[in-house]
Parts: C-alpha cells; sequence; structure tokens
C-alpha cells in the first residue's frame, strides 16, 4: 500500500551519540570519564565513519542529513557546548535537513487520509518531501546558520516533561507485566490511541482548559493531537464527503503509515518486556518512526536495534540497522559505496 520513493543518492541517519562523540573528540574532551576501557575503539571508529561520511558526500554518493538531535543536545544546556555540536552536524550535512518528525507525520497522515477519501490502492511517500536536499548549493563551501538557542525556562520544561514521560511508560510497562498482557494487546491499545485521544482525552482536556485548569502540558497535548482532527475536516470538505473519521483511524490506511505502524510496534514492545524503560526510549522511537522509511542506513544504540529486528522492521523497509558496537562493520559498507 505504501512506497516509499527514495532519492538517488543513500541516505544515513546517526543517533545523538555520534554527534556527541564527535563533539568530544575534535574538542580533545574525554570521551567517558566513568568508563575509559572502550575509548580507543570508540574514537578510532567514530573518527573513521566522520571522514567517511564527509568523503562520501563530497562524491555525492552518501547524504546525512541532519535529525532533531538538537533537542537531546540541548538538555546539555551550554552555548559553548551547543555551538560544537551544531559545528560537528553541519560538517555531517552541510545544511541538509530532515523535516521534525511531528512533520513527518502529519504529511503520511494527510496523504494516508486522502488515499482513503479517494479509495487509493497506492500510496506514495517522496523523500524529496521530508529531507530539504534543493537547498543546497554545491558551490559554496559554507552555509549561514542560524540558531535558535531555548531559554532556560524552555530547557527546564523539555527536561521535566521527558523526565515524567519516562515515569509514565516505566509505571505502565511494570503494570503491563504484572497483568500478562502480551505484545498483540498492547499493539491493539496502540492502535487506538488516537482514537481515544480525540475521543475521550481532547474533551476532558478541553473542559480542563475552559474551567481555567489547564496545564501547560495540557495545550501541548491539545495542540499535537488536534492535527488529524483539523486535518480531517479540511480534507473532507474539499472532497464533499462526510466520513467518520473514527473509520479511517480503524482501517489499514492509518495503521499502516510508516511512522504509526513503526512507533505503535515499537511502543507495544517496550511496554511488555523486561526490559527497563531508559531514558532516550521516547525521543528514540519519534525519530526512528520518521526516518527508518527514507534511510539506507540508521545507526541508533544496541538495545533499540535489537527491538526494530525482532520486529523486523528494517526488513520491512529495506533499511540497515548498526549499534555502537557495528561502527568497522557500518564502516566498511560505507566504503563500498
Amino acid at each position: 500500500m505504501y512506497k516509499i520513493k527514495a532519492l538517488d543518492t543513500p541516505l544515513i541517519w546517526l543517533d545523538t551519540f555520534v554527534i556527541l562523540y564527535l563533539k568530544k573528540i575534535q574538542n580533545h574532551e574525554s570521551l567517558d570519564p566513568k568508563n575509559s576501557k572502550n575509548d580507543e575503539y570508540i574514537k578510532n571508529n567514530v573518527i573513521r565513519l566522520f571522514y567517511i561520511i564527509k568523503k562520501k558526500k563530497s562524491e555525492k554518493k552518501l547524504i546525512c542529513p541532519e535529525g532533531e538531535q538538537d533537542v537531546e543536545i540541548f538538555f546539555r544546556y551550554d552555548k559553548s557546548h551547543i555551538r560544537k555540536c551544531q559545528n560537528v552536524m553541519d560538517q555531517l550535512s552541510s545544511g541538509v535537513k530532515f523535516l521534525p518528525w511531528s512533520e513527518i507525520r502529519i504529511l503520511q497522515m494527510e496523504k494516508a487520509m486522502k488515499a482513503y477519501l479517494l479509495k487509493q490502492d497506492s500510496i506514495i511517500l517522496d523523500t524529496n518531501d521530508i529531507v530539504n536536499i534543493t537547498r543546497i548549493d554545491n558551490s559554496y563551501g559554507f552555509r549561514v546558520h542560524v540558531n535558535i538557542t531555548p531559554s532556560n525556562n524552555t530547557v527546564t520544561k523539555w527536561k521535566n516533561d521527558k523526565a515524567n514521560t519516562n515515569i509514565t511508560l516505566e509505571e505502565l510497562r511494570k503494570k503491563n507485566i504484572s497483568n500478562g498482557k502480551n505484545f498483540i494487546e498492547q499493539l491493539n491499545i496502540e492502535w487506538k490511541s488516537v482514537l481515544n485521544l480525540l475521543m475521550k482525552d481532547i474533551p476532558e482536556i478541553k473542559q480542563r482548559i475552559f474551567k481555567g485548569f489547564g496545564t501547560s502540558n495540557d495545550f501541548d497535548v491539545l495542540r499535537e493531537i488536534e492535527k488529524p482532527n483539523i486535518l480531517w475536516e479540511q480534507l473532507n470538505k474539499t472532497n464533499n464527503k462526510k466520513v467518520d473519521l473514527e473509520s479511517f483511524l480503524k482501517s489499514d490506511y492509518y495503521k499502516l503509515i510508516p511512522y504509526e505502524y513503526i512507533s505503535s510496534h515499537i511502543f507495544s514492545k517496550i511496554l511488555t518486556s523486561e526490559r527497563k524503560i531508559k531514558s532516550g526510549d521516547f525521543s528514540d522511537i519519534e525519530n526512528l518512526s520518521s526516518v527508518i522509511p527514507y534511510c539506507d542506513y540508521v545507526l541508533t544504540d544496541g538495545p533499540m536495534k535489537k527491538i526494530i529486528q525482532s520486529l523486523n522492521i528494517d526488513k520491512k523497509y529495506d533499511t540497515e540497522m548498526y549499534c555502537l558496537k557495528d561502527l568497522n562493520l557500518l564502516c566498511n559498507k560505507l566504503e563500498e559505496l
């Protein structure tokens, strides 16, 4: 049903840990003061990866777009640190960027809604829509990079939201384990999550806001979850059809949207696993769910790679997954391009 129209040049996505290691290496900082036994392996292979990407990029054989690593980088709030990390990302990407994950998600959903209303069997997702490859002027060796550094209050809010999300997910995972809930049962819940938010949670949030008890998180959730509802109303009006959004959210058109498919499966896996929720899981799922379908190579952490491969997500989207211990293998593969 969903087909990815790839670029002529392969894409690679790098986890934030690569950016942070390169920043430390380039600035002669200790890689891991608490555990230095792997420093030599990390340093040699991360540097090798860096120069291979730069070489293949200059040969137009590889593209390394910048993702939403900046949010995780801002958690380590220090302007000097941020500038150094952004410099690393610029060297790797030359200004090529993925759209934010939320925009990729809504773009895929818009195409799915249109196809559902028009009863189309095939949906093309063009990589050009989510990567700004056409904006690069290869005649210049530099670019103007304007970055808005978030305030301390914004960063603090991000940290608190992340911490609260991790606590909520870990509590749910423990409850699922205690109740013996399996992967399929949780997956069915994930499929209905947007529907439940729209039909149950959103009215409750609006009521709290109307009464003056709304929190900043309520406004954030409302803004994000209302997007499918608003989009559906616009498309429904354009197509002169009165079709219930619920019918779309229960269809394969919705369930097989790449972002929804990947995120639902990974969440179901981690929420029914004995593995404790990690602090970076939520942001990893957001990023990976948006970029995996479009990328040829993805470098993430070991546990997430294992989860993705156990669900055959890498095979479904023809994406090669790598982790830190695979750096040598990844470098060998890229050198063949």
